[in-house]
């Protein structure tokens, strides 16, 4: 019984050894499982989509975004019998659809910041809201807020509050001076107006 538990694990072993050995470098997570063929998608979450680089390119195929690849973040385009990972800092934003094709969710690449920010709303150049979740915007945000005013990246996350509707609600308070609740807004579409 434990001599056949013992050889598909040394099997395992030997053959990473090898494939890093071969390669030079170690591999990540995510290469292992594709190079043995145990990659599922529920291990990360992809969604179809296009990734616009900063010298002009678009690339097309299945996305993963925000995944650590030697030491940086980095976004995973698997393709029709490949995959490529292309560093954050080459991005110029990403745009992924989840089932719905007709709508698509916009991640930018922020200078001075590893992580592609999902763009949640946009009232023009100068007030934008981001979150950093790693799927298509489904009407639910995430905690670590940051809102782009005036050309400075903010976030307003604060641990005592009861979530990110409220830190926004206490940003528009503090910004207009107003005494607002979460009952003063029926949807999320109502908050995002008031910025």
């Amino acid at each position: 019984m434990m001599a056949k538990l013992q050889f598909p694990i040394l099997l395992f072993l030997f053959l990473t050894v090898s494939v890093n050995f071969v390669k030079g470098q170690e591999l990540s997570f995510i290469e292992q499982q594709l190079i043995f063929g145990t990659y599922t998608a529920d291990d990360n979450s992809f969604y179809d989509g296009e990734i616009h680089l900063k010298n002009s390119e678009i690339l097309k195929g299945s996305i993963s975004l925000n995944l650590k690849n030697h030491g940086q973040y980095a976004t995973l385009l698997i393709g029709k019998d490949e995959h490529t990972y292309i560093p954050n800092d080459e991005i110029n934003y990403v745009l992924v659809s989840d089932n719905d094709q007709s709508s698509k969710t916009k991640f930018v690449s922020i200078q001075g910041q590893s992580k592609l920010f999902r763009e949640l709303y946009r009232k023009n150049d100068q007030t934008i809201v981001y979150d950093l979740l790693e799927k298509p915007f489904d009407g639910r945000i995430m905690n670590d807020i940051h809102i782009k005013a005036q050309g400075k990246l903010v976030s307003i996350f604060d641990f005592w509050t009861s979530g990110p509707k409220k830190d926004l609600i206490n940003y528009i308070n503090k910004r207009d001076g107003m005494n607002y609740r979460r009952r003063d807004f029926k949807s999320l579409d109502d908050l995002f107006a008031k910025l």
